[in-house]
């Protein structure tokens, strides 16, 4: 496919990229720490407070999971962005909620 659109030579230097499941698992693990890294750098520089949109669901292996979006001000824009999925380990309570993004806001130095 690659050859049919950008030609033979781009083609060979498809051959040299690894795919294995290793690297691109390692690769997807990269670019979203990065993105997250940006999105956080976003919300500290943000000159207004941020609100947060909390939804609590349970997956098909009965594990329940919060899900936080964010909303900021970044150049003088509104932006709408996930922030961050993780597993409610205990119960679904508003308590347990509030540690789990309180935790997240401590580890990346959220005010």
């Amino acid at each position: 496919m690659v050859e049919l659109i950008l030609g033979t030579e781009a083609a060979k230097k498809m051959k040299d990229v690894s795919l294995s499941n290793n690297v691109i698992g390692g690769r997807v693990v990269d670019m979203s720490c990065n993105i997250l890294d940006q999105i956080v750098e976003e919300i500290q520089a943000s000159p207004t407070r941020i609100s947060l949109q909390l939804d609590e669901l349970t997956d098909v292996s009965n594990m329940s999971q919060l899900i936080v979006y964010t909303r900021y001000i970044k150049d003088g824009e509104i932006k709408d962005e996930f922030l961050f999925c993780e597993a409610l380990q205990t119960t679904t309570k508003a308590a347990d909620e509030f540690q789990l993004v309180d935790e997240f806001f401590q580890k990346h130095q959220i005010k």
